[in-house]
């Protein structure tokens, strides 16, 4: 969407020149009706990693099983390497998409 409206009333106050506006905006956004919500690179990553950490939860249960080829499971190596790409992007996230953190003063 991508889109503010300014609802002012432009003919009976006049703005001056270089005036500034500030706005802080939050939306609800409706992924039915704008489904590009789900094609966001970083949530595709994080849920990559949810489901990876999950898969490697259940291969712990079967660790040391040799497959047909001998590949042998090995669950805790992708249990670890899933939980430490959830830190990495859940830090991503915070520094180049949370908001700076604000300051109190009473």
């Amino acid at each position: 969407m991508h889109k503010l409206f300014i609802d002012w009333a432009w003919g009976y106050s006049e703005a001056p020149v270089g005036t500034i506006v500030v706005a802080e905006c939050y939306a609800l956004i409706n992924p039915d009706v704008y489904n590009a919500v789900w094609d966001d690179r970083w949530l595709k990553r994080y849920a990559t990693a949810l489901m990876k950490r999950n898969w490697g939860d259940n291969l712990k249960k079967f660790q040391g099983v040799q497959l047909l080829g001998g590949v042998t499971l090995n669950g805790d190596k992708i249990y670890e390497d899933a939980v430490d790409e959830i830190k990495q992007l859940e830090q991503e996230m915070e520094t180049n998409y949370g908001a700076p953190l604000e300051w109190f003063m009473n």
